[in-house]
């Protein structure tokens, strides 16, 4: 069954009923979430070349193939299920230009998590309104890149994260949050800081201490994957708590798109 153009009629693709939009001969959607595809092509092709990244701070490109890749967010994810996340939190990214990013959103989105995508240049406030907008469980940023340090605007929103024992935040302005976890801007050094979890401690190796056994959550492709927030509904970000403005936000499903 295909739909006309703009039309919302069901589609039936693998054997389930999945909404579509402008159904074409070039391309169509698949009942796989991201995860899926991910283990298809690390079982189908583990050596392949899953991809490049390159900036002026790495003296070489890295390069993970899907072995690598389906590795990586694995660990990840279990680490970040056994502190505690399930399926429909949401975890903030205020990370880019980094192959990290990846890693982690592939790790969220394998579990069920909702990736918030926050920009380097938000001010305090943007920070702070929409860590409580989204209701974000965990953060995961920078320690700071030149002359911005990202740890300095959680402390100015919550003073008591200085004294925070990571894991067990329990702070009064961000109610929400229970996780900081910090990638070092400069990877020469691992510098650790009060109240946060450290990404290579958590993507390298099972936790210390935390070898149990977890279980990955279904994840149904129909799922919210991703929450990003326009360039112009960021300006609006002192109106919306004081109007009806409903729709600041794009959503994401965790639905693959076949070309």
């Amino acid at each position: 069954m295909k739909a006309n153009k703009f039309s919302n009629k069901i589609v039936y693709v693998d054997e389930r009923l999945s909404y579509s939009h402008c159904v074409s001969t070039t391309g169509s959607f698949t009942s796989a979430t991201i995860r899926d595809l991910i283990d298809a092509k690390a079982q189908s092709m583990p050596d392949g070349l899953a991809f490049i990244f390159s900036n002026d701070h790495l003296e070489e490109d890295i390069k993970f193939n899907f072995r690598d890749l389906k590795l990586k967010s694995t660990i990840l994810a279990q680490n970040l299920l056994r502190l505690g996340f399930s399926h429909g939190d949401r975890l903030a990214i205020a990370v880019d230009n980094s192959y990290e990013i990846l890693i982690m959103f592939l790790a969220a989105a394998s579990i069920g998590v909702v990736t918030v995508l926050f920009s380097q240049t938000f001010k305090l406030f943007e920070f702070e309104h929409l860590l409580k907008k989204t209701g974000a469980k965990g953060l995961f940023m920078f320690d700071a890149v030149g002359d911005k340090n990202f740890l300095d605007i959680l402390y100015k929103i919550s003073p008591e994260l200085k004294e925070s024992e990571k894991g067990k935040l329990n702070l009064s302005s961000l109610p929400d949050l229970r996780h900081l976890i910090v990638l070092n801007y400069d990877r020469k050094r691992e510098t650790t800081y009060s109240g946060c979890w450290s990404y290579r401690e958590l993507a390298e190796s099972e936790m210390t201490g935390q070898q149990q056994q977890v279980t990955f959550p279904y994840v149904d492709p129909e799922d919210p994957l991703l929450i990003v927030y326009t360039v112009i509904e960021i300006a609006f970000l002192m109106l919306s708590t004081l109007k009806s403005f409903k729709k600041d936000f794009l959503l994401f499903k965790n639905r693959v798109e076949r070309r």
